[in-house]
């Protein structure tokens, strides 16, 4: 038996920050989703132009893949952050975006993510990650439940920290699998909720591709970010 069809109300429309370094990966993979009805890309240069009227066009802002990130300052961090907590907006801030610097006067809204810098956190590679914690997220679209060990693109946690306060709401869901002995963790997939709406952090963009099994997984990120309902 077929599944029903999606509803043109339960449809969302995702926008792709993009240099287009990556090829269109994400792009082709977010075309494919069969609940978002629109897909539109727009270089870096958009982030400063992320008002009250543009943001609220869209369900979700999604960061390519790119290591190291595209090192852009944001100047509207007030604008994003009212548009996540009071219009149930949603970012996914993908490897590098919002915690690497190539100098000191790039300025993110890291906190949006339940995060703070953290300069020297060590950059560790691995091909895998583990889920860590239970979390409605893997079965927003797919039943992802039972994956406890799933391959990725090699990559490594960005440097940032979790913000240790009672009211912060992020959660690490999967953890990077690493060979060498380390008493830290090191995140490979954190979600917050923020007001109304919601962030995630994927650590995929290190290698500038993902694998199968993240490319059901990005699905779920998404469906859960925009509270798709199945």
């Amino acid at each position: 038996m077929k599944p029903a069809p999606i509803s043109e109300g339960n449809k969302k429309k995702v926008y792709l920050i993009t240099n287009n370094k990556s090829g269109n990966i994400l792009e082709n993979e977010l075309k494919n989703m069969d609940f978002i009805s629109e897909v539109r890309k727009g270089s870096p240069n958009v982030i400063n132009q992320m008002n009250e009227s543009f943001l609220s066009l869209f369900d979700c802002f999604i960061y390519d893949l790119c290591d190291c990130g595209f090192c852009t300052n944001h100047e509207k961090p007030n604008e994003i952050e009212q548009y996540i907590k009071n219009d149930g907006g949603s970012f996914l801030v993908t490897h590098d975006q919002w915690d690497f610097h190539a100098n000191s006067n790039i300025n993110t809204p890291l906190n949006l993510l339940g995060f703070e810098y953290n300069e020297k956190f060590p950059l560790l590679r691995s091909n895998k990650a583990r889920v860590c914690l239970t979390h409605e997220l893997f079965n927003s679209y797919y039943d992802l439940t039972n994956v406890g060990l799933m391959n990725i693109a090699t990559t490594h946690q960005s440097q940032h920290k979790i913000i240790e306060n009672e009211n912060n709401k992020t959660r690490t869901l999967m953890q990077l699998e690493i060979d060498k002995s380390t008493n830290l963790k090191h995140d490979y997939l954190v979600v917050n909720e923020l007001g109304c709406g919601r962030t995630a952090y994927w650590a995929a963009g290190h290698s500038n591709t993902i694998s199968e099994d993240e490319k059901k997984l990005l699905k779920n990120i998404v469906a859960w970010l925009t509270k798709y309902k199945k």
